[in-house]
């Protein structure tokens, strides 16, 4: 008896630790996939210029930007930033990788879904506020 107690106390254990990681998994496929910022911070100048910000999040925790600007009159292809990326305690915090062996200090930002987790509403503690709609 005391044996199968053992084994079913083993079992559910492990099935415990097998079932939390797919909470966490699913938490991160939230995040992937393309994001079109909708809102964003202006500049220091309160320039009008639009932009296109593109977030791109994929499974292994990078991250990659696209900013473009849309504006005729200059060139607006800039190259893509590539980020690390980890979720804690509902923030998102970013690093910017300046090489295979460095990154930056991460940013974090509180992470607010709605819309059927469609829109993602980042706040940083200054409170600036990024607005992003995913891309179907």
């Amino acid at each position: 008896m005391n044996k199968h107690l053992i084994v079913i106390g083993m079992t559910l254990m492990l099935l415990t630790v097998g079932l939390s990681g797919c909470v966490d998994n699913s938490e991160l496929n939230r995040y992937i996939g393309t994001w079109i910022a909708i809102e964003y911070p202006k500049d220091q100048n309160n320039s009008n210029a639009p932009l296109e910000i593109t977030w791109i999040f994929y499974n292994n925790g990078s991250m990659k930007s696209i900013v473009n600007l849309q504006d005729d009159s200059i060139s607006n292809e800039a190259p893509p930033v590539w980020y690390k990326y980890a979720l804690d305690n509902n923030e998102l915090c970013i690093s910017l990788i300046i090489d295979l062996n460095n990154v930056s200090p991460p940013i974090c930002y509180d992470c607010e879904f709605s819309n059927n987790y469609e829109r993602l509403t980042l706040t940083h503690e200054s409170g600036a506020t990024l607005t992003f709609n995913k891309k179907s």
